[in-house]
């Protein structure tokens, strides 16, 4: 059974994610993780007093299980497992311990982001960009503004040789086969040729993505940020997926000096594979 990792602070971005979650899963059993942490507690200067820590988490509980209701009364299949942890400290940390005892391969986390239409600048330095760059399972990023839907069309963000990700792209054909999606293969890199027919990089993505219905593409004569923005609303594309490779293509996009100059539109959420 797939495990999915919730992460909320109970604002409306978060219940946005959690219902793209919903709608993802809802025809499969899943174990929803609903989580929410608190900050470790600060002493009052004033009157000498300490933050009651179990008066805070009992809050924090009483506050997830209404969330838990809410969130139970959406679709989802009959045999979905749900449970509720409140925790002290860093979200990540909390995510991390959910996750030490369970196969990644199997797992997930579903978060929010702001979505003004710079989906990588408005991730930088908050919460979710942490959860994003370290995490050690795969993350969607769900943007307030995003649509529940079921991702029809995916862009596929390649920078590797295939052959340094074939496990992940076994992953990502699976899951364009539950979703019965097409997948669009970009060739982002200026190093790795496009994919001709029977190429070494052709022949390994086909081994994967032949039964599905797919294509490739490349970025040529504008800079990267443009041609994927470009792709992404020429393709109608519903979902974003990139490969978290040592120096590759997602490291060099949550480098400081490149935030600003990311334009993804804030409506496409984004699937991030460990």
């Amino acid at each position: 059974m797939k495990q999915v990792i919730l992460p909320t602070d109970f604002s409306e971005n978060a219940w946005k994610a959690m219902s793209y979650a919903a709608n993802i899963h809802h025809n499969q059993p899943v174990s929803f993780h609903l989580l929410t942490c608190i900050s470790p507690p600060v002493y009052q200067i004033d009157n000498g007093l300490a933050v009651d820590i179990q008066a805070l988490l009992k809050e924090a509980e009483k506050d997830l299980k209404k969330t838990l209701k809410k969130f139970a009364d959406l679709d989802h299949h009959d045999k979905t497992k749900f449970t509720v942890k409140a925790k002290l400290g860093n979200v990540l940390d909390a995510i991390e311990n959910i996750l030490s005892p369970l196969s990644t391969s199997e797992t997930s986390v579903v978060i929010g982001s702001h979505g003004n239409g710079t989906l990588f600048q408005n991730l930088f330095g908050t919460t979710a960009s942490a959860i994003i760059e370290k995490c050690t399972t795969s993350v969607y990023c769900v943007p307030s503004n995003a649509t529940l839907e079921t991702p029809k069309n995916i862009l596929l963000a390649l920078d590797s040789h295939p052959e340094a990700i074939n496990n992940k792209l076994a992953h990502i054909a699976l899951l364009a086969q539950e979703f019965q999606s097409s997948i669009h293969v970009v060739n982002v890199s200026n190093i790795i040729p496009h994919y001709q027919i029977n190429s070494p990089e052709w022949i390994i993505c086909e081994h994967h993505f032949k039964i599905l219905d797919h294509s490739y593409h490349s970025i040529k004569d504008e800079s990267l940020k443009k041609g994927l923005l470009k792709f992404t609303s020429s393709q109608s594309i519903d979902l974003i997926i990139m490969i978290k490779t040592k120096k590759g293509l997602f490291d060099q996009l949550f480098k400081k000096s490149n935030t600003k100059e990311i334009v993804f539109h804030g409506d496409k959420p984004l699937l991030v594979i460990k």
